[in-house]
């Protein structure tokens, strides 16, 4: 059965939290969830402090940015990748799609083929047949396919599918999650109650002005 577009939208934000989460080890610290409806259909967010690409943006500014080819800087890269393709592929596993929404995923996809992207790992250029310097994007369709096989089998494993329901249920339910109850689902009870405290002493803050 093919869910609805706000249960598409909710298994969407939730893969790309799980993957967000477990593949990084939490380096882009999760700020919060959330899909809500545009008038034309279902959209959504996983919002993160962007912490990975912070440190490689000033790895690059500093002419030091990891290439490709390196073992950390593909590392990186592929967990950029894994990332971006996570929702859509979640999507397809749990919403009884036959292929990946493409539509959905346009973003995500674009993010990948993106300038900064190319700039940041240092992917190779090469001369079209227009005689323009382009990137070899090439490379970068062969680490999508990768990826996307990847996360076929690790979004239904034991250890991310059960969040990913978690994760979709919750934002089905309240369409949004704070960063607390996004650990809590994830069944990082530490980080949770530290992030329930962060949250009471800005409240005090804001309350206080």
């Amino acid at each position: 059965m093919i869910a609805n577009n706000r249960e598409r939208a909710a298994y969407h934000e939730a893969g790309h939290a799980v993957a967000l989460y477990l593949l990084t080890g939490n380096i882009d610290r999760i700020e919060e969830v959330n899909i809500g409806d545009a008038g034309y259909d279902y959209i959504g967010a996983c919002q993160h402090s962007g912490e990975h690409r912070r440190e490689i943006q000033e790895l690059y500014e500093n002419g030091e940015s990891p290439k490709y080819e390196t073992p950390e800087g593909f590392k990186c890269m592929i967990n950029e990748i894994c990332y971006a393709m996570a929702g859509g592929v979640s999507e397809k596993l749990f919403c009884g799609l036959k292929q990946l929404p493409y539509k959905a995923m346009k973003g995500d996809i674009e993010s990948v083929y993106s300038d900064a992207f190319v700039i940041r790992y240092n992917i190779p250029f090469l001369i079209d047949s227009n005689n323009a310097v382009v990137p070899n994007k090439r490379i970068i369709d062969d680490l999508i396919k990768v990826c996307v096989r990847f996360l076929e089998y690790f979004l239904i494993s034991a250890d991310a599918g059960p969040k990913i329901e978690a994760i979709a249920d919750a934002l089905n339910k309240y369409e949004q999650i704070p960063q607390w109850g996004v650990y809590e689902l994830m069944g990082d009870d530490k980080r949770a109650r530290k992030s329930k405290i962060e949250a009471r002493k800005r409240l005090k803050l804001l309350l206080s002005k």
